[in-house]
């Protein structure tokens, strides 16, 4: 199945559900999303899914995350892969994950320090406070838009 390009007005009625689910939460915007709230106050046009980043003291209640999400109207599943337990959730054919980085030290790297918020379309979200030393780390010139194909293969060449 090809990805396409989120709708972005039924994306931000899903973040805001998933905002709801993860009240008193530390979490956090990451990949993709981060970048676009970071540059862009949205998502990026041409991405196809929302990564969101939990703290790994919450990873307990990813069943309650789930049934929260499923009262919502979301499509919500937990699954592993690898070994790491991931929440899928499915809202009106945009998929979104709950990420557990591979790696505990990214995932201390992005709650290393304090949180603060950018917005999407207006509405806060957590985002590190150190934000744009990881998106430079992620992207590097992450300020100058490219297309996630172009980023792909770039990856691939490193």
């Amino acid at each position: 199945m090809k990805n396409r390009p989120m709708n972005k007005e039924r994306a931000l009625e899903w973040m805001l559900k998933l905002r709801d689910c993860l009240e008193g939460k530390t979490w956090s915007l990451i990949h993709g999303t981060l970048l676009g709230a970071c540059r862009e106050g949205d998502f990026i046009d041409w991405d196809f899914d929302i990564d969101i980043l939990l703290h790994e003291k919450h990873f307990e209640d990813l069943q309650g995350i789930v049934k929260c999400l499923n009262e919502k109207k979301c499509k919500a599943t937990l699954f592993t892969f690898h070994g790491k337990q991931f929440v899928q959730i499915y809202w009106k054919a945009i998929p979104g994950h709950i990420m557990m980085p591979w790696k505990s030290e990214y995932r201390n790297k992005f709650f290393a320090g304090k949180m603060t918020t950018k917005t999407i379309q207006g509405e806060e979200f957590p985002v590190p406070e150190h934000w744009e030393e990881l998106l430079t780390e992620r992207y590097g010139d992450w300020k100058t838009p490219v297309k996630i194909k172009d980023w792909i293969e770039n990856m691939n060449t490193h």
